[in-house]
C-alpha cells in the first residue's frame, strides 16, 4: 500500500514536469513565428535605383501553375518577360509596400486588373463588400441599445443621490 502511493506522486511530478517543459518550447515557437517576415526573393526586390529606371516587380504564373518573382523594366506602358510582350498601363499596376507590382498569367497579354476584376465579381454578386457596412451596422446599434441602457440607469441613480442628499441636508445629517 504504502508503495502504490509512493509511485502516484513520482507520476503526478513527472506529469509536471512534462507540462512545464511543452509550455516552455510552445513559448519559444510562438516568439519565433512573429520575428519571421515575409520577404521578396533578391531577383525580385527593387531597390531605389531601379525605381528611378522604371522597374517594377513582376508576379509571373507559367502555365504549369508555378510562380516567378521577378523585376522587369516598363517601358511604353509595355512589359517585356521571356520575350513576349504584355500591357503595363497603369490600371494593371498595383502596390506591394509602396512599389509597383503586377500580376502577369503567361497566358494572357493583359496582366490581373483589380478594377475588371472587381466588376466581374459584382455583377455575379460575389463580392464581400456589403459585409462591412452590415458589420459596423450592428455594432452601431449595439452601441446605442447600450447606450439607452446606461442613460436610463444613470438619471435613476443620479435621482436616487439626489434625493439621499437631500433627505441628510433636511433632516441635519447622519446623526
Amino acid at each position: 500500500m504504502l508503495e502504490e502511493k509512493k509511485e502516484v506522486p513520482q507520476e503526478e511530478d513527472s506529469v509536471k514536469s512534462l507540462l512545464k517543459k511543452l509550455i516552455e518550447i510552445s513559448d519559444k515557437s510562438n516568439l519565433k513565428d512573429k520575428d519571421k517576415k515575409t520577404k521578396l526573393p533578391l531577383k525580385a526586390t527593387l531597390w531605389p535605383w531601379n525605381l528611378k529606371q522604371g522597374y517594377a516587380t513582376v508576379c509571373y504564373i507559367n502555365e504549369n501553375k508555378n510562380i516567378d518573382l521577378i523585376k522587369v523594366p516598363i517601358e511604353d506602358s509595355t512589359l517585356v518577360v521571356k520575350e513576349l510582350f504584355h500591357e503595363a498601363s497603369a490600371k494593371f499596376i498595383m502596390t506591394y509596400r509602396n512599389k509597383p507590382f503586377i500580376i502577369l498569367p503567361s497566358w494572357s497579354t493583359k496582366p490581373f486588373s483589380p478594377e475588371e476584376n472587381l466588376s466581374e465579381a459584382e455583377t455575379k454578386k460575389q463580392t464581400t463588400i456589403g459585409q462591412r457596412y452590415i458589420f459596423n451596422k450592428m455594432k452601431i446599434d449595439a452601441l446605442i441599445a447600450a447606450k439607452k441602457k446606461i442613460s436610463g440607469s444613470t438619471i435613476v441613480i443620479g435621482l436616487i443621490v439626489i434625493g439621499v442628499i437631500g433627505y441628510f441636508l433636511t433632516s441635519g445629517g447622519f446623526l
